[in-house]
């Protein structure tokens, strides 16, 4: 691969736009949840600190799990994976729309983070090896821009369809999207 290129050719340009497309539904499905804290809160007569679970049992599920994802997307295919990271945590997103207790909006939350953990090590890994050193900061800033868009995305649906529908049409909104990409 040319180390001085300064342009992406078609198949990195396709690459860089499904990955960073899938970190922005990635984003909008962690995010989601925050304008629906009140929501929440009402619904499943819990505490503040309950509410912050739902945000600390994703990030620590997905920071313990990873590390394994990473040592899979060393070894086994980066796509596989990857699609296989956005249905879990796309079926997740869905299954906190439906939860009935407190308890399984937590055990569906834990299993975005899973998703997660699949997803982040191979698609950083796939970058690494699509782009040359010379084109990866711009192809990661790429992919952090999804990031950061879905990010925002997802507060903005979750407030939106909150306010309008209830806590639980918003994870179906950000859910299915992910569903249909995993596919």
């Amino acid at each position: 691969m040319d180390t001085h290129s300064s342009s992406f050719s078609r198949y990195q340009v396709r690459v860089l736009a499904i990955l960073a497309l899938i970190n922005f539904v990635n984003f909008a499905d962690r995010t989601v949840i925050l304008p629906l804290y009140e929501l929440l809160k009402l619904d499943f007569n819990v505490s503040d600190t309950q509410l912050g679970w739902l945000q600390g049992v994703l990030q620590i599920v997905l920071s313990v799990a990873t590390i394994p994802f990473a040592l899979m997307a060393d070894r086994w295919n980066r796509s596989r994976i990857i699609a296989a990271g956005v249905l879990v945590w796309s079926l997740a997103t869905f299954a906190s729309g439906v939860a009935g207790t407190f308890g399984a909006l937590l055990v569906a939350r834990a299993f975005v983070g899973v998703g997660e953990a699949a997803y982040g090590p191979a698609a950083q890994s796939m970058i690494s090896g699509a782009f040359s050193v010379a084109a990866r900061a711009r192809a990661q800033a790429v992919f952090a821009a999804g990031m950061l868009l879905g990010g925002a995305a997802g507060q903005a649906i979750g407030g939106i369809i909150g306010d309008r529908a209830g806590w639980a049409p918003a994870f179906f909104v950000v859910g299915i999207p992910g569903m249909l990409l995993g596919l």
